[in-house]
């Protein structure tokens, strides 16, 4: 079997404890230490990150740490994915933790699907905050889940060469890094597949977490309109929230499914915000 080679590329800003935590995690991965490398993209963080990223640096050899201007998430995210020297760029959040077999499986499924180029995994709660948790609950079972089926998980795993095809993020700004990447691809017929690859994201699952990123994802909504990733506006919509509440009292997931279907059709037709 072919063993790939990975670039992992970090954008990170002013949260030097979760990067601490996403590096421990990356280091233990049963895969071959000369075949992925990590690239810590820092978008001017002022909080010490870059001693926790050097500290890093120390224990493993294939280590970049660039070091940026205070300019948003694409812009650092562009400058680490040039950066990359692999076969496959992964963009990956330092608030994500990969499993220690996680470039193992996505090794399996690129080498399973050798003619395409671009491939998503999905990132949900661990099973645990999805059991303790409302907000959590939420995610785990309806927005992660429903938008990793229609190819829109995260994170990407895109081969270096589509990079190079689509200009990486050359000239793209305001929100959704990863599906403005999408969308390029797909207007360059780069079909994104979607892998039964999971990855923990310990966010913050709590009311306050909930709004920011609800406002997160209705900004990345504007930013798409008019394309046919109106799934993440619809996410980003509370009223679903509570009508995830009315299915904690058994509504049936196929009913669930039209609803979604229902209010996309709304979004598409009128062009809510």
């Amino acid at each position: 079997m072919r063993i790939n080679s990975f670039s992992i590329v970090v954008p990170t800003y002013n949260k030097k404890e979760k990067l601490a935590r996403f590096l421990s995690a990356v280091m233990c991965q049963d895969y071959p230490k000369d075949k992925f490398e990590v690239i810590i993209s820092d978008d001017g963080s002022t909080d010490g990150t870059s001693q926790v990223a050097k500290a890093a640096a120390i224990n493993f050899k294939h280590f970049t740490y660039l070091k940026n201007k205070h300019q948003g998430t694409i812009k650092s995210l562009n400058a680490g994915m040039k950066k990359a020297k692999n076969d496959f760029v992964i963009d990956m959040g330092d608030d994500q933790m990969p499993d220690p077999n996680f470039l193992n499986e996505c090794n399996h499924w690129i080498n399973k699907n050798p003619e395409y180029s671009a491939f998503t995994a999905y990132q949900i709660p661990t099973e645990e905050q999805a059991r303790d948790n409302l907000f959590a609950s939420y995610e785990y079972n309806m927005v992660r889940y429903y938008l990793a089926h229609k190819g829109l998980g995260d994170p990407p795993i895109i081969s270096k060469k589509a990079l190079q095809d689509i200009a990486y993020l050359d000239g793209a700004a305001g929100y959704a890094e990863d599906t403005v990447m999408f969308d390029r691809l797909r207007n360059k017929n780069y079909e994104v597949m979607q892998i039964p690859v999971k990855v923990a994201h310990m966010q913050d699952y709590s009311l306050r977490g909930f709004i920011k990123t609800a406002r997160y994802r209705g900004k990345a909504g504007r930013f798409l309109r008019g394309r046919p990733y109106f799934l993440v506006k619809l996410a980003a919509s509370p009223l679903m929230f509570f009508v995830y509440l009315y299915r904690l009292r058994a509504v049936n997931m196929a009913l669930m499914h039209t609803a979604f279907n229902a209010v996309l059709s709304i979004y598409a037709i009128t062009g809510v915000d």
